[in-house]
């Protein structure tokens, strides 16, 4: 049976209409796609729960994979095993995946980490971006706060967003805003939250510009769920976890004038 959309779209209409088979974005996607299961293994045998994020369960759930113009991943961790992580994939080094962070990258500056492939870039208009060393196709990896206070975490997102806006450029400044960030705000945060916030409710890390607030048993132990050509790792309660990002009529497709992909002008996939 033919899977009609709320537009009238079908699922085959949409792949040819966003991301045909040796489209640019068809490639790219297929480069995150190798990420994710390069993420997936190293997660298995080091025994680091994960899951798949916001678009991406809802592009497996609604579309079998990839959101047909979607150009990027997203991942959850929690804090202690994105930690892990990060240890073990600087220790052991991937021919053609690099995590990207400030130890990496200089010019990063934020406190979740992005695998992206050295083979690939986004061609965008941002100094930001184009200051990186790397810029190919991404994974995002977030780590989620268990028992994280909202007003303290809006505190250390304004925070970050006013040195991210306001020194711009000027990267030694921001290399000690975002030391202080890491070292001392978050550092904070995160003790008075161990100690005194509800461990079943979490948010993503502090200082990012996120604010959601997510059951923590929603969110794990994650269970396998099928994406694209292979399987991957997805909230433990799935529907509830797209119902409070997406709402209740999540399986419906957006306008078409809100399908975009982050302002990339370009994909180049080596």
């Amino acid at each position: 049976m033919v899977q009609t959309f709320n537009t009238g779209e079908t699922q085959e209409e949409l792949r040819a209409n966003y991301n045909p088979e040796e489209s640019e974005l068809r490639r790219g996607q297929l480069r995150i796609l190798e990420i994710l299961k390069y993420i997936d293994k190293v997660c298995r045998e080091q025994g680091i729960q994960y899951s798949l994020d916001s678009g991406n369960v809802l592009g497996a759930v609604r579309h079998g994979g990839f959101i047909p113009w979607d150009d990027d991943a997203d991942i959850i961790m929690e804090w202690k095993d994105y930690r892990k992580f990060r240890r073990y994939v600087l220790k052991h080094p991937h021919p053609q995946f690099v995590l990207q962070c400030y130890r990496t990258d200089h010019h990063y500056f934020q406190l979740n980490g992005v695998m992206r492939d050295l083979n690939s870039e986004y061609v965008i208009d941002s100094p930001m971006h184009n200051c990186r060393k790397y810029r190919g196709m991404q994974v995002d990896i977030f780590p989620i706060e268990r028992g994280a206070f909202k007003s303290l975490h809006k505190l250390l997102a304004h925070a970050a967003s006013f040195t991210n806006g306001r020194l711009a450029g000027r990267y030694n400044i921001l290399a000690a805003a975002f030391f202080l960030a890491t070292a001392v705000m978050a550092v904070i945060a995160r003790g008075v939250s161990s100690l005194f916030g509800k461990q079943d409710v979490c948010m993503y890390f502090y200082g990012s510009f996120f604010d959601e607030v997510y059951s923590y048993q929603d969110l794990f132990p994650s269970q396998a769920i099928p994406y694209e050509d292979t399987t991957l790792m997805a909230p433990n309660h799935v529907e509830a976890f797209l119902k409070s990002q997406y709402g209740e009529s999540y399986m419906n497709l957006p306008p078409k004038d809100a399908r975009n992909h982050h302002g990339v002008k370009e994909y180049r996939v080596d």
